[in-house]
């Protein structure tokens, strides 16, 4: 335990030197290293309430402070809104989304899911109960080294069902799917209870896929079917010129081939030819191939079920195009 601040002050009175009350505070501060900690262990381990105002200290939650000298990221608040919180309390939400590396969108506060039995409240933070028959898992953090409690994945789908966007949640629970341990047909199972609307529900266990591979795959693959067209298979594997490839989206009894191209497909000149070779192999075994980058989902949706209705139909499949796709993704171009 360092000595109190009056064991070193002269007994006249005077401040001590501000070299001095630094070196205390950082002795003290270096028990707890680069974690949050509480202002009842701040005081335990020699520091005031005085300490805990000034520039050396940061308040991140009520009653929860770092090390100023710490670089605060998402994973840091969150170790901080759970030692807020207490007993019992879990990171939910998007927030939960984030640290199992789950393709959703930043979101104001940090969202903690708490027991029935308690009440929280704070600046910085969204305080809510747990949601029925919802479990607890946790997660690894590298950027804390610690596991933190969060919503089981599964369940936390059911947490944003009614927060985000149709597409946005498909997103989310196609990578949910894609989690090693959970099982695709309970999960579902789960999702199609939901209390957040039948309807909604229902659209979100109709448009998930465990097969897609990244987000704006998951992305393609529900303005397709929003659009009224038929569903296409995720990651199908073909031979082609005696090599094996794998579709992120393909029509096989037609011979259609989907491709997102990310922004990784233009980044090197040996990226470049891969995907021209490809290509050439895919149309050598009669593969009609449709290649679709981010303009094709964010500025013009239309243009992109447009050439896939008419490559549907040069194989002589008709099809009949709904506008179902029109609320939910923008039209730019």
């Amino acid at each position: 335990m360092p000595p109190s601040a009056s064991a070193s002050y002269p007994s006249s009175g005077a401040r001590p030197p501000r070299q001095s009350v630094v070196a205390r505070r950082r002795a003290a501060q270096d028990r707890f290293g680069a974690l949050p900690f509480t202002s009842d262990e701040a005081l335990a381990a020699g520091l005031s309430r005085s300490d805990l105002d000034s520039a050396d200290v940061r308040r991140l939650f009520r009653g929860v402070f770092v090390d100023a000298r710490v670089q605060v990221g998402h994973g840091l608040r969150c170790v901080a809104a759970v030692r807020r919180c207490g007993e019992g309390a879990r990171i939910s939400r998007l927030d939960a989304a984030l640290l199992w590396g789950l393709p959703a969108p930043w979101s104001e506060g940090v969202s903690v899911s708490i027991p029935a039995s308690r009440d929280v409240r704070g600046a910085g933070l969204v305080v809510h109960r747990h949601l029925r028959n919802s479990k607890t898992s946790s997660v690894w953090v590298p950027s804390v080294r610690l596991r933190l409690p969060t919503t089981a994945p599964v369940d936390l789908v059911r947490e944003c069902l009614p927060r985000l966007s149709l597409v946005d949640v498909v997103v989310l629970a196609d990578a949910v799917l894609r989690l090693p341990g959970v099982e695709p047909e309970s999960a579902r199972a789960s999702w199609s209870s939901s209390g957040a609307g039948p309807g909604r529900a229902r659209d979100l266990v109709r448009l998930v896929d465990a097969g897609a591979e990244s987000a704006m795959e998951s992305r393609l693959r529900v303005l397709l079917l929003l659009a009224g067209l038929p569903q296409p298979d995720a990651q199908f594997e073909v031979v082609a010129c005696g090599r094996r490839r794998r579709l992120d989206l393909a029509f096989p009894d037609l011979k259609i081939a989907i491709e997102y191209d990310g922004d990784h497909h233009y980044v090197t000149e040996a990226q470049k030819h891969a995907d021209i070779e490809r290509e050439m192999s895919l149309r050598t075994e009669g593969w009609e191939v449709i290649r679709v980058v981010s303009h094709g989902i964010y500025r013009d949706p239309a243009g992109t079920v447009k050439a896939v209705a008419a490559a549907l139909e040069r194989r002589g499949r008709s099809v009949r195009l709904s506008d179902g796709w029109r609320p939910h993704f923008r039209q730019l171009a």
